[in-house]
């Protein structure tokens, strides 16, 4: 057992069940025991890879697609390039080096701004990031983003969730919580019947289905979108999820493989997936458009892989990763916001 199972089964026995989205924000977050204040995660010695380090051509298109966007947005003199859970910064590195080739100017012009709640990380990050001339600021939220025309940042499925399983057909839905069993060991329990009504579209769905929400990303996303509304700009994400999903897709991974959600508190990953509907909706809310493809159709669309035949060959591999239908093709996805009436390919927007 885990210091921080110790002191989850420590809290449960005094105040009763837990959330699922405090579970799951003591796990990745908690200041001396969570996942992501005490390690870096990502890489081959990690426990999981992410598509900035599975091969630099993520990067460079990224950097080509926010390259057009700027000018599609009339060039702005001192634009943000925001980045929301940098990782290890490889992204902003790869992008910072593509501008330098294909947009000089936007390079010269751009302020770096990392959104990251991690001390470990944000050192990670600055230490990748510290050759590079272009002015940079940190922070926590994005609140604290410098204020300009805004571009380019990232959904997190880290971000805690809750569910219920949902009986729409009496519109109530029964919270399910974290409890003890009888040997003391964490397990799942349903609540009494307090998130109600379920979300309108549950109503399709039947009886003791799972309903997963995600109070912490829409009002992520309504944040970036309403600051994108005010000053201009656009905003690309990248997850795993669903326009529309349904179901209990709280996972854990450690060493790359899946453990179980109770075995390791705060030394496995925990995330689920997005629910990408809600935060079209919550783009939308603020006047925005939002335009939703898969990551492999993106990516092909924006010529990945598009090389001779000889680097076309020793990249393979890493472009089936991300772009496969088996890999990360299909399951991850890249969602779009901008001003309505602003073209940005491959997203049909307007």
């Amino acid at each position: 057992m885990t210091a921080l199972k110790d002191r989850i089964v420590a809290r449960i026995r005094a105040a009763g069940p837990m959330r699922i989205d405090e579970f799951m924000a003591l796990c990745l977050f908690d200041p001396d025991h969570g996942y992501y204040t005490r390690r870096d995660p990502f890489g081959a010695a990690g426990d999981f890879i992410t598509a900035p380090e599975i091969s630099q051509m993520f990067g460079e298109l990224v950097a080509s697609w926010l390259a057009s966007a700027w000018i599609a947005s009339g060039r702005p003199k001192k634009p943000v390039l925001a980045e929301i859970g940098p990782g290890r910064g490889t992204l902003m590195a790869d992008m910072l080096r593509t501008f330098g080739k294909i947009a000089p100017e936007l390079l010269d012009a751009t302020t770096i701004a990392l959104v990251e709640i991690s001390p470990r990380l944000a050192a990670l990050q600055r230490e990748r990031l510290a050759d590079s001339a272009s002015p940079r600021s940190g922070s926590q939220s994005v609140d604290a983003l410098p204020t300009a025309r805004c571009s380019s940042s990232a959904t997190n499925s880290s971000t805690p969730s809750r569910s219920a399983s949902s009986r729409p057909r009496r519109r109530l839905a029964r919270e399910r919580l974290i409890a003890l069993d009888a040997d003391g060991e964490p397990v799942f329990a349903l609540g009494s019947p307090a998130m109600t009504p379920p979300p309108p579209s549950a109503a399709t769905q039947p009886d003791g289905d799972i309903v997963e929400n995600s109070a912490g990303r829409e009002a992520l996303m309504a944040a970036i979108a309403g600051r994108v509304a005010r000053h201009g700009g656009a905003g690309l994400f990248f997850d795993y999820g669903a326009e529309n999903g349904f179901g209990d897709t709280l996972q854990a991974l450690r060493a790359h493989a899946p453990v179980g959600v109770f075995d390791c508190p705060g030394e496995a990953d925990l995330t689920s997936h997005v629910d990408f509907g809600a935060l079209m909706a919550a783009a939308r809310a603020a006047g925005l458009d939002a335009r939703l493809e898969t990551q492999g159709a993106f990516l092909c669309a924006l010529g990945i892989g598009e090389k001779d035949e000889a680097t076309a060959a020793r990249i393979a591999g890493d472009r089936d990763r991300l772009v496969g239908e088996r890999e990360m093709g299909l399951l991850f996805k890249a969602l779009a916001i901008a001003p309505r009436g602003l073209t940005l390919y491959p997203f049909a927007h307007g």
